[in-house]
Parts: structure tokens; sequence; C-alpha cells
């Protein structure tokens, strides 16, 4: 019976293991001070998340923590049957140890002004592509799901080169992807 025990627990360790997110390489001579000069950014395609009309944005705090770690806000706001909800995501993030360019990122969660529900996520990220200016992309994994998001100075389209030639040097087809392209966040906001 403990050898049944034993194996069923080794099975379920190595599934866990094996489908566990491998972070891509980040951009070569990353330059954090320049990347975390870029104070607002906008999510306009996402890999694996369902589409929906939500706009995500970015801010980052110029300044960087006396620990090396660097804070961000993000900000996710949407509508469902025309009531505006929004997320609050206060996170701050840690360069891994020999890795430039990828972090290990926590984050608390707040659902609304007035509601006092407040959980944290844990994740890891990696810059794999950026001008430190107009845009970013980053693979994300958390313990439930990976995904690549697409981040831009602003949120019409795909309108920067780098983004285009990056994923056509790659070959992957940008148009596959969850698009947040067709949603004007001045108007979810209001």
């Amino acid at each position: 019976m403990k050898m049944i025990i034993a194996v069923t627990f080794l099975g379920i360790l190595m599934h866990v293991f094996a489908e566990k997110c491998e972070l891509l390489p980040a951009v070569d001579k990353f330059d954090s001070d320049r990347y975390f000069s870029v104070l607002h950014l906008f999510v306009t395609h996402s890999k694996n998340e369902p589409k929906q009309q939500v706009c995500r944005e970015y801010e980052t705090r110029k300044k960087k923590n006396k620990d090396g770690t660097s804070s961000t806000r993000m900000l996710k706001v949407y509508k469902i049957g025309g009531k505006l909800h929004k997320t609050v995501l206060n996170c701050i993030k840690t360069p891994k140890r020999g890795s430039e360019g990828q972090f290990s990122v926590k984050c608390e969660v707040k659902v609304a002004k007035n509601v006092n529900i407040k959980n944290k996520v844990q994740l890891e990220l990696s810059v794999i592509a950026t001008d430190y200016r107009d845009y970013a992309l980053l693979p994300i994994c958390t313990e439930k799901k990976d995904n690549i998001l697409v981040l831009q100075s602003h949120n019409k389209g795909i309108g920067h080169s780098g983004v285009q030639k990056y994923f056509k040097a790659k070959g992957r087809p940008l148009d596959q992807w969850n698009s947040r392209t067709t949603v004007n966040c001045d108007d979810v906001k209001n």
C-alpha cells in the first residue's frame, strides 16, 4: 500500500513539474534603467487570454527601490452588463539572480475601492523584446497558466514596427493572438 501511495505521489509531482512554465530568454544586453523609464504601456495583444473587452494598463514608477526591486501598478478596467469593474494590482518586481531581464513578481490585488478583498499573486516574467520607449513583449508564468503580452505606448493596433519585426522573425502570426486594440480605454473607464 505504501508503494502505491509513493508511486502515485511521484506521478503527481512529475506531472506538476512537467507542466511548469519556463521563461523565455530575455533580450540581449537588457538595460533595466532604460526599461523602467517607460512609465505607461497598454496591453494590446495576449497569446493565451480569452478575448474580452478589457483595458489593461501598466504604470511603472521610474524610481527603483533601494533593494533593487521596482514597483509597477497594473490597472484592469472592463464593463459587464454596463457596470464598470476595476482591478488594481500593485506589484514589486525583483530581478532574478544571474538572469538580466527576468523578474520574480509579487502583486497585491485589490478588486475595487469599496471592497476590502486583497489577494496575492506571484508570477515570473522576462522581457524578450523592447525598444525601451514604445513597446515590450513579456512572457509571464503563473502557477496556473502562462501567457505572452504585447505592451505598447498606445492601444490602437500594432503601430510599432519593432513588434511587427519581432513576430515576423519568429514566424508567429500576431493576427492569431487575442487583440485588445478594439477596446477604447477612455470609453471603458467612463
